[in-house]
């Protein structure tokens, strides 16, 4: 229920909520449409002077990357070293019982799931039992009447 406008502290919060997403903006913020809008801008005055179409890409070009962020500033890391974020370990086995392999059999690569989230959420999971009379007792509705 909302208090009418003749409510002096109604009338207030409403102004502030005209002002709030106003001062969330931020002017001194350089979006991706800002960048591109003054490159634009700069190709036009180009245009306009007569310069031709290669100074005008590279001015366009020079603009953007002049505005544009760099990129990432530290190395590229993995979570997880021991399966590169996948989830598998991928490990040689001679031949003898390293993978778990009792019989003998020839030198092969294979995987394992992981040991950290991304490997743990690749592992099966054993089924619930459930009870057998819990599972006779259950029906389907009918999908039409009469069916």
């Amino acid at each position: 229920m909302s208090a009418p406008l003749s409510d002096p502290l109604a009338r207030e919060h409403a102004a502030l909520r005209k002002a709030v997403p106003a001062k969330r903006r931020d002017a001194a913020a350089q979006t991706l449409g800002g960048v591109v809008m003054r490159a634009v801008d700069e190709a036009e005055e180009l245009r306009a002077q007569g310069a031709d179409a290669g100074a005008v890409a590279a001015a366009i070009e020079s603009v953007i990357r002049e505005h544009w962020p760099k990129g990432r500033e530290e190395d590229w890391r993995y979570l997880c070293a021991a399966c590169s974020d996948y989830g598998w370990r991928i490990s040689d086995c001679p031949g003898d019982a390293t993978c778990g392999r009792t019989k003998r059999h020839a030198a092969h690569t294979y995987g394992e799931a992981c040991w950290c989230p991304k490997g743990q959420a690749l592992k099966t999971k054993p089924k619930t039992t459930r009870d057998e009379l819990e599972q006779v007792g259950k029906m389907s509705k009918p999908s039409r009447f009469g069916r």
